[in-house]
Order: structure tokens, then C-alpha cells, then sequence
């Protein structure tokens, strides 16, 4: 299972957390993809999809739940204590394979430039090595995606390719893709 406090992001410099996607949150989640839509359009895999109906925010939420539950993959929502309002989201993808998974994150346009994409990939990437003992993180940004590089780069990830693929069902794009070993992990040269 996933220990959704071992996830916390530190309250420094502010009470925000990572935790499960609410099945009520529906309208929060739709409202912080709609104030940056274009930004969630260009960026993200499924991104072209929204803006979403409120039902298909549900299902997906729903899916959510059930892939965390399983333990094969963590969509969480990244909640501000002080008001409860969604200003992103954190996520693990077991994308990359065996001994590997990927982080993934978006933040609100209101919630950007402040650290906290940093802080909550921070968060699961720490999780991902001390609790779920992988070997490697992949990180993936589009080409250009400079807030996403910047991120990569202040946590440690170093280039490792471009490809060309099809994510999430949509056609085919190009992506940067980072790597990050664990510190407990020998590496061979």
C-alpha cells in the first residue's frame, strides 16, 4: 500500500500535502486544469483530452483510486492544508519497467513558480527509494519544457535520451527523458 503521510511534503515553507484524490473532488480537480489548460494541453500525456466533462473527471479519479489501492501507480492530489484547495498533482508511474518507475507532476498557474513541483517530486521520489526500494527514477518533459528541466535538474536527474513515442494513447511525440539512480544502488561503468 501506499503510506500517503510518508509522502508529506515538509510544511517548509508552507502546509501543503500529497495525498489520495478525493472522489468529491471532481470540480476542484477540473477547475485547476482549467486555469492552465494550454500549459496541461502542451505538456502533459492525455493532455489534448481536456478540458474533460465532470464525468470523465470522475472516472479518471476513480481509476486513480483503484491503481493506488493496487500499488500500480500514485496519482495524488497536492492539497494546501490551510485552505483545501487542489493546487496539482504528484505522480509514480511504473511505466519504466521492473527495479524503475517514473515521477510525474503538474502544478495550477496560481501555484507555480514557488518550489512546489520541486517539493512534490521531491516527495515521491524519496518515497519511491526508501519505501518501494527501486533502483532508478526516469523523469519525462517535453522538448522546451524548461519549468519541467529545471525541476529534473534541482533534483538531481541527468539526461539520458529524446525519443519519439506514443504516451497515454496520443500520437506520437518527442520527450526528454531523465534518470536518477538510487543513492543505495551500486553503479556499474
Amino acid at each position: 500500500g501506499f503510506s500517503h503521510e510518508a509522502v508529506l511534503c515538509p510544511p517548509r515553507p508552507g502546509p501543503v500535502v500529497l495525498a489520495r484524490v478525493r472522489a468529491d473532488g471532481r470540480r476542484p480537480r477540473a477547475a485547476a486544469i482549467d486555469e492552465t489548460l494550454p500549459e496541461i494541453q502542451r505538456g502533459l500525456p492525455g493532455g489534448s483530452e481536456e478540458p474533460s466533462s465532470l464525468e470523465h473527471v470522475a472516472a479518471r479519479i476513480d481509476r486513480y483510486a483503484r491503481e493506488c489501492a493496487d500499488g500500480t501507480a500514485w496519482r495524488l492530489a497536492l492539497i494546501d492544508q490551510a485552505d483545501g484547495r487542489l493546487l496539482g498533482s504528484g505522480t509514480l508511474f511504473p511505466y519504466p519497467g521492473p527495479g524503475a518507475l517514473e515521477v510525474g507532476y503538474w502544478t495550477r498557474n496560481s501555484a507555480a513558480g514557488g518550489g512546489l513541483a520541486t517539493r512534490a517530486a521531491a516527495a515521491l521520489v524519496r518515497y519511491a527509494f526508501r519505501e518501494r526500494h527501486i533502483d532508478r527514477m526516469e523523469l519525462w518533459t517535453r522538448p522546451g519544457n524548461e519549468p519541467s528541466t529545471a525541476v529534473a535538474r534541482r533534483m538531481g536527474f541527468q539526461w539520458r535520451e529524446q525519443i519519439q513515442t506514443s504516451r497515454a494513447g496520443t500520437a506520437p511525440d518527442r520527450y526528454d527523458i531523465f534518470d536518477r539512480h538510487s543513492p543505495t544502488t551500486p553503479r556499474v561503468t
